[in-house]
């Protein structure tokens, strides 16, 4: 999980009271029972991601002596909401700390997956979750605003995460898309203000309030990232900005027909699930 790739994360720490917050740990609140179905589902989707080398889930095999048939993937925490509509999940690999293909040191244990790093290494990030009803097939996505990698135990990188989501989530922020007033149509570092863990998280969270400004009706989780702004969907061009040929008659036509037009959606791997899996939910 996860190439070597230098993250650069900027969190911005905000204050925010709040007379909910539940610190807890992983032993006492951590670990919802994941149902069977759900554990199937997921499984197979960051297996296939994997195989699929799709955002940062690998496919070990192209760069290392490592077939992803030795990964172990393993889900360490879920998080239902009360109606089981949402979720949240902590899921992980533990691997052979393998080495790579091709050599980039003079030192063995630097042409590893993780450098330096013990012979059987842990990684963990989070899946998010929606879907219509109980008893609909899970919708997830990544959602990666921690992530643990190249730990020596599973206890290790269940800590990194428990940290974030139980203490440390509240205060970080990201760019959201301003639904309402005189900011309609920017973006503003906004705190998420819950922990997971707390009661309100699953109602009044922005994380669960659609996007119907800068998109057409997505969750936060759900766009990769936005390519204009209110600015660009009040400018008028000369030419078409995906052809870059002139309008005929010299027209000029907006950047952008609808702010709306503005989100990009992640472009999920479509993943041919087997039948004893989605005849598990009721879609």
């Amino acid at each position: 999980m996860y190439k070597i790739i230098v993250y650069i994360t900027v969190f911005i720490m905000l204050s925010c009271s709040k007379a909910t917050t539940k610190q807890g740990n992983y032993e006492d609140y951590g670990n919802q029972e994941i149902e069977h179905r759900d554990s199937l589902l997921v499984t197979f989707t960051i297996k296939e991601w994997g195989l699929l080398n799709w955002r940062g889930w690998e496919n070990y095999s192209k760069d290392y002596h490592l077939t992803n048939e030795l990964v172990e993937y393993f889900i360490a925490g879920t998080f239902y909401s009360p109606d089981k509509t949402k979720v949240i999940l902590w899921v992980g690999e533990k691997k052979p700390n393998s080495k790579s293909i091709k050599e980039y040191s003079e030192s063995d244990d630097s042409n590893r997956i993780c450098p330096e790093g013990a012979d059987t290494v842990y990684s963990m990030t989070a899946l998010i979750g929606i879907r219509n009803s109980p008893n609909s097939k899970w919708d997830l996505y990544p959602f990666d605003q921690q992530l643990a990698v190249c730990y020596s135990t599973k206890e290790q990188v269940i800590n990194v995460l428990e940290q974030y989501y139980f203490k440390n989530m509240s205060n970080h922020s990201m760019y959201v898309m301003q639904q309402s007033g005189d900011g309609i149509g920017t973006r503003v570092l906004t705190p998420f203000a819950y922990n997971l863990l707390d009661s309100d998280f699953w109602e009044n969270s922005w994380l669960w309030k659609k996007d119907t400004v800068g998109s057409y009706g997505l969750y936060p989780f759900q766009i990769k990232g936005y390519d204009c702004n209110i600015n660009d969907y009040n400018r008028l061009l000369k030419y078409d900005p995906k052809t870059h040929k002139p309008y005929p008659n010299n027209e000029r036509k907006p950047f952008k027909n609808s702010l709306k037009d503005c989100a990009k959606p992640f472009d999920l791997p479509i993943l041919d699930y087997p039948k004893e899996i989605f005849e598990l939910y009721n879609n």
